[in-house]
C-alpha cells in the first residue's frame, strides 16, 4: 500500500492534489527507478518561498516507481503554499547511465483531512502501539492524552512526528482485552486535532526473543537488518551492536544507526570497518523488544556483500549568501581524497577562473 503522500508525476507534470500530509512526499516516475539512486535522500530538493527543507528519508515504494521522500523532524510542508521539488540524477532500472532528473517542479500540498487512528495493538503486556493515517505530534503527556479502560495511563510516550506512536507503561497489563481512550491532543502538521475515540485491542504476554528476519540490501558500506517484531530503537541503533569479524577482530558498525520503520534497520559500515568483498557473517548483539527480551547473544546471520562498481558523483550544489558551495554525492566518499585542488571554477564563458582562493571543509 502506498502512503496517501502528495503524488508528483515527473514525467507527465502533474501534481494529484488529493489527501496528503505536511510531512511526507510521495514522488512517482512513470517507470522503475534504480532502488539505490532512488532511496538517496540527496537527490531530492524541495524548497517553499523561504528557506529548504531538510528532508529525512526516502523510501522507494513496492511498485518500483514510487518513492517517499519524509522530511527531518523539524520541517513541515505550508498547507496550500507553493513549493518546489528538485531530482537530481535518480537512476533507471536495468540501465543506471540513465538518469532521470527535474528542477523546480511546482507542487501544492493540500491537506484538508483529519488524522485518524488506524489500528492499536499490545506489543506484548508491557508496550501499546498507534498507527495513523499520517505523522502526527502529540503535544501533551501520556497521562493527559489516554486512559485505559477508563483509567489514567502512565507511561514513556516516543514516535512523536511519525505514523507510529508507542506508549511503554510503567505496569503490565493482564492478558486480556482491553480499551484504550484517546482524547483531541494528537494533531497532525496541519494542526488537525484527532477525533477522540475508543479502541479495543488484545493484550498476549510475550516471552519470545526477537530474531533477525532478513538482511538485505547488503554493499560494502551498508546493510539493512529486519527484526520479527519491533524492537527498542535505543540499542537497536545503536552501532555497537552490529559487527563482522577478519580473524578475531570485531569491525562495528558505525555508530548511528538509521531507523526506518519498527522492525527495520539500516547499518552503514567505513573506513576499515567496510564489509569484505566475500560471504561472511553480520553479528547482531543485545536487542529488546517492548518485553524486555534480548536476542540471543551473537546472533548470526551469513551476508554476502555486493561490490560497488560505480562512481561517486555529485547530485547536488548549492551556493549560499557566505560563498559557500555546498556539494552533496550520491554517496559516501572519502573526505582525504577531496582537495582544493580539485574544484575547477569557470566563468560563464566556460573559462577557468584563477583569481578566486578555495578551501574545503
Amino acid at each position: 500500500m502506498i502512503p496517501n503522500g502528495l503524488d508528483v508525476f515527473l514525467f507527465f507534470h502533474e501534481v494529484t492534489e488529493s489527501a496528503t500530509n505536511l510531512k511526507e512526499v510521495l514522488i512517482t516516475f512513470d517507470g522503475s527507478v534504480n532502488k539505490a539512486s532512488a532511496e538517496n535522500v540527496a537527490s531530492y530538493t524541495i524548497s517553499n518561498d523561504s528557506s529548504t527543507l531538510s528532508l529525512k528519508s526516502a523510501a522507494l515504494q513496492e511498485d518500483g516507481k514510487s518513492v517517499l521522500v519524509t522530511l527531518a523532524d523539524a520541517s513541515s510542508l505550508a498547507n496550500q503554499e507553493d513549493h518546489t521539488l528538485t531530482v537530481n540524477n535518480v537512476k533507471v532500472t536495468g540501465d543506471t547511465t540513465k538518469t532521470v532528473s527535474a528542477k523546480d517542479f511546482s507542487f501544492k500540498p493540500v491537506d484538508a483531512a483529519l488524522p485518524t487512528l488506524e489500528k492499536v495493538e499490545g506489543l506484548g503486556n508491557k508496550a501499546i502501539k498507534l498507527t495513523f493515517s499520517e505523522p502526527v505530534q502529540s503535544t501533551s503527556t501520556v497521562a493527559d492524552t489516554f486512559k485505559l479502560d477508563g483509567q489514567v495511563v502512565s507511561g514513556i510516550l516516543t514516535g512523536s512526528g511519525t505514523r507510529t506512536i508507542i506508549i511503554e507503561l510503567f505496569a503490565p497489563l493482564t492478558t486480556t482485552e482491553h480499551t484504550l481512550s484517546v482524547n483531541n491532543k494528537i494533531k497532525d502538521f496541519a494542526d488537525y486535532n484527532l477525533v477522540g475515540l475508543d479502541t479495543k485491542f488484545t493484550v498476549v504476554e510475550d516471552k519470545v526473543a526477537p530474531t533477525v528476519v532478513q538482511v538485505k540490501d547488503v554493499t560494502l558500506e551498508s546493510a539493512t537488518v529486519v527484526f520479527s517484531e519491533d524492537v527498542k530503537p535505543a540499542e537497536a541503533t545503536n552501532g555497537a551492536n552490529y559487527y563482522w569479524l577478519n580473524g578475531t577482530t570485531k569491525h562495528y558498525a558505525n555508530t548511528n544507526v538509521q531507523q526506518i520503520d519498527g522492525k527495520t534497520y539500516k547499518l552503514t559500515f567505513s573506513g576499515t570497518s567496510k564489509l569484505p568483498a566475500v560471504s561472511t557473517d553480520l553479528y547482531i548483539q543485545n536487542v529488546i523488544d517492548y518485553s524486555a527480551n534480548t536476542i540471543a547473544n551473537d546472533t548470526k546471520v551469513a551476508i554476502n556483500p555486493v561490490v560497488d562498481q560505480t562512481r561517486p558523483e555529485v547530485v547536488s550544489e548549492v551556493f549560499n549568501d557566505a560563498n559557500e558551495l555546498k556539494l552533496t554525492f550520491n554517496k559516501a566518499v572519502d573526505l582525504s581524497t577531496f582537495k582544493a585542488s580539485n574544484v575547477v571554477l569557470k566563468d560563464s564563458t566556460g573559462k577557468a577562473v584563477s583569481s578566486y582562493g578555495v578551501t574545503v571543509a
